[in-house]
C-alpha cells in the first residue's frame, strides 16, 4: 500500500461559538503492535519497517518515537488513520501524576496511554487543554498534537531534544541536536552536497554572527 498522507479539515460546532475550522495532519500507517487499537490510543513508530509506514504502542515513559495517537479503530496488520497534529478531544491519559491544562504530555508505562511529561525530555508530543487528575488510566482529555515528536517551540526558540546524527540526503536540509559525547551536544545539520575541504585561510572574506550557549561568535565564510 503506498503512504498516504492528508491533511483533514474538520467542521465542529460548539454551543454559543456558531462553527469553526479544525485541521488535523493525519498518515495512513499499518499497525504492526500485535493487538487492535482505538481512537485515543497513543503510538510509536514501528522503527523495524524501514519505510516509515507502520507503527507499535510502548510502555516506555517519554518514548521520543512517538508519532501521534489513533483516530480509528485499527486491527493489528491493519492500516488506518493516526493523527500527528492538531485538535482532539480523544487522548487517553493517566492522571497518576496530576494533568493540568497546559501540561507537555508524552507516552506512559502502559501501553496505549498518554501521561504528564517529565520536565526536558524528547517524548513530548502534545500539550493538555484540560485538566485530569485521577489515579488511573481512564482519562479522556481534549489537547492539541504538536506533530514533531522530540521536538518543541518556545516564545521564538526551535528546541530540538532527541539525538540524531546527520547524514547527506537528496534533495534536502535538516537540522537537528547530536550528542558527541556525554556534555557534548551539537547542532546537527544535513544537506545533500558534501563538504568541500579547502587549505586555503586566505579566501575567508565574510562572516556571520551566531549565538551559542549564551556568547557571540562569528562563522567566517568564502565565496568560493
Amino acid at each position: 500500500m503506498p503512504r498516504q498522507i492528508k491533511v483533514e479539515r474538520d467542521f465542529l460546532t460548539f454551543p454559543g461559538n456558531g462553527g469553526v475550522g479544525n485541521t488535523r495532519w493525519v498518515s495512513y500507517m499499518k499497525n504492526a503492535s500485535g493487538g487492535a487499537v482505538a481512537p485515543g490510543d497513543v503510538v510509536v513508530l514501528d522503527t523495524t519497517e524501514a519505510k516509515g509506514f507502520s507503527f507499535t504502542t510502548t510502555t516506555n515513559q517519554d518514548d521520543p518515537k512517538t508519532i501521534g495517537m489513533a483516530i480509528d479503530n485499527i486491527a493489528d496488520g491493519v492500516y488506518g488513520r493516526i493523527q500527528h497534529w492538531g485538535w482532539t478531544d480523544l487522548l487517553k491519559v493517566n492522571g497518576t501524576t496530576d494533568i493540568a491544562a497546559g501540561d507537555s504530555i508524552s507516552s506512559f508505562t502502559s501501553a496505549k496511554i498518554a501521561g504528564k511529561a517529565t520536565a526536558g525530555t524528547a517524548g513530548k508530543f502534545a500539550f493538555a487543554l484540560e485538566a485530569y487528575t485521577a489515579n488511573d488510566s481512564s482519562g479522556v482529555i481534549d489537547a492539541w498534537l504538536t506533530g514533531f515528536p522530540g521536538m518543541s517551540t518556545s516564545t521564538g526558540e526551535f528546541i530540538s531534544t532527541t539525538s540524531a546524527d546527520s547524514a547527506a540526503a537528496a534533495d534536502q536540509v535538516s537540522f537537528g541536536r547530536y550528542e558527541i559525547g556525554a556534555g557534548n551536544t551539537v547542532i546537527a545539520l544535513s544537506q545533500e552536497t558534501a563538504v568541500a575541504a579547502d587549505a586555503d585561510e586566505t579566501k575567508f572574506s565574510n562572516k556571520v554572527q551566531v549565538r551559542i550557549n549564551g556568547a557571540t561568535y562569528f562563522i567566517m565564510l568564502t565565496v568560493s
